[in-house]
């Protein structure tokens, strides 16, 4: 399992900073999907070390910016997945890694936004 999650980790680090990269020549809102931050957390629900590189890359890359994590129901999560045919991930780790991150009410969620982002929060 750890030679998969060195080459899991590689793939995503790459496709992360290439994504930076971009970002970087642009002003306003960027999303990205499946950071740093995602693979420490898999690396936490297997039960696996996090390393000294990616969690000081996530930190460094990160930097200065707002990080927003969307969170929604594992259940909705994994019936999304067939719709994006890039990936699978069963139930038991989408629960397991909800359950090893934040997650909050929606009116919760939208007010941090509104705090993050200086924006004025609208129910």
């Amino acid at each position: 399992m750890r030679w998969a999650d060195r080459f899991e980790t590689g793939v995503r680090t790459v496709n992360v900073l290439v994504c930076q990269v971009r970002a970087a020549r642009r002003d306003g809102l960027v999303v990205i999907n499946r950071h740093l931050v995602c693979q420490l957390v898999l690396r936490r629900v297997r039960d696996l070390p996090p390393g000294r590189v990616l969690p000081w890359l996530a930190v460094t890359v990160l930097c200065g910016v707002v990080v927003v994590v969307l969170d929604v129901p594992a259940e909705t999560a994994h019936a999304r997945i067939p719709a994006r045919g890039q990936d699978a991930e069963s139930l038991e780790y989408l629960r397991a890694a909800r359950a090893r991150t934040a997650t909050g009410a929606p009116k919760a969620v939208l007010a941090r936004l509104a705090r993050l982002t200086g924006a004025s929060a609208h129910h």
